[in-house]
């Protein structure tokens, strides 16, 4: 997931078969222009419950696991909780620091959240592991 601007956030999906990954899509969620913090937090976990319940319906599969990014956490808080509730997927919170030292002082932490796709092909194999 990557903020591409104040309106609008990047999501990043994987799938991922255990050994590759076997399709991706870049799906743009808008932000709410709710008020307060809470509300906004509540319509964009909203939204993107139903664009994985639309992709699940439309590619006829189950999300067993989520990951996501502290940056989504941080916006969505109840996402982890909907997502077990609505999808019956365990939800993974990925952070920088899970990488490996070695990938940390290869790639600045700018680099490794590139893109959202980026992003989401490194979640599905962390919760893989």
């Amino acid at each position: 997931m990557k903020v591409e601007d104040s309106n609008e956030l990047e999501l990043g999906l994987c799938l991922h078969d255990g050994t590759y990954g076997i399709d991706s899509a870049l799906e743009r969620v808008a932000i709410s222009d709710e008020p307060s913090e809470a509300g906004r937090a509540k319509s964009m976990t909203e939204k993107i419950i139903n664009r994985l319940l639309a992709y699940r319906r439309d590619h006829l599969l189950k999300f067993v696991g989520v990951g996501i990014t502290k940056e989504l956490y941080d916006l969505c808080p109840q996402l982890c909780s909907q997502l077990w509730r609505r999808l019956d997927a365990v939800a993974l919170i990925i952070t920088p620091e899970m990488h490996s030292k070695e990938a940390r002082e290869a790639l600045s932490i700018d680099s490794l959240a590139a893109t959202a796709t980026m992003d989401a092909h490194s979640a599905a194999r962390k919760c893989l592991k």
